[in-house]
């Protein structure tokens, strides 16, 4: 509660890594702005990266966040350059940094970049580096998938997200390096 009083971007961290409970997320959720859905430390030294379903769970329940990946470095590995955002902010300034931050102005990544999104009525388009897969995913198991070879630009419909308040879009490329966007909320 104080870190987010202070004015700082807080992030439910590396939920499989510690053993999180979906209990325990619920408690932290109030107070956070995203949910750490990869580390590539906890992918290196343990196998332990995922956050995505805590995510969604938590999504479920109507929590507003975001998604962040991050490398964690500790330097004891090769633990370090796996995870990062790519923020669109007005400046580098600190401020603007974590305000886009806090709005959500981000992108995650292990490598793909997407470059834009286009929510149209009944779809989305998505322009990016080249991938595999294309992924919008929604509440429980709705999902729909493009699949290709160098995909760069591509349009996914939203017919499955009939019963979803929330969308969010996943890009996997031919090494299997994905990115994230954050939830698209009551599209």
């Amino acid at each position: 509660i104080r870190c987010k009083k202070a004015g700082a971007f807080v992030v439910i961290a590396h939920p499989q890594w510690s053993g999180m409970s979906l209990s325990d997320a619920r408690t932290l959720a109030p107070y956070s702005h995203s949910v750490e859905i990869y580390n590539h430390g906890c992918a290196v030294d343990c196998d332990r990266p995922d956050g995505t379903y805590m995510l969604d769970l938590l999504l479920g329940d109507d929590f507003k966040l975001s998604a962040i990946a991050t490398d964690d470095a500790h330097f004891k590995t090769n633990d370090y350059f796996g995870g990062w955002v790519n923020v669109k902010a007005e400046s580098n300034d600190p401020n603007a940094l974590v305000n886009a931050l806090k709005e959500g102005h981000f992108y995650s990544s292990c490598g793909p970049e997407i470059y834009n999104l286009t929510l149209e009525k009944s779809s989305i388009k998505v322009r990016c580096s080249k991938v595999k897969t294309v992924l919008v995913l929604g509440y429980g198991s709705s999902s729909n998938v493009i699949h290709g070879d160098d995909l760069t630009s591509t349009e996914v419909s939203l017919e499955p997200f009939f019963n979803s308040n929330w969308i969010r879009l996943v890009v996997i490329d031919k090494d299997g390096n994905r990115a994230w966007t954050n939830p698209i909320w009551n599209f």
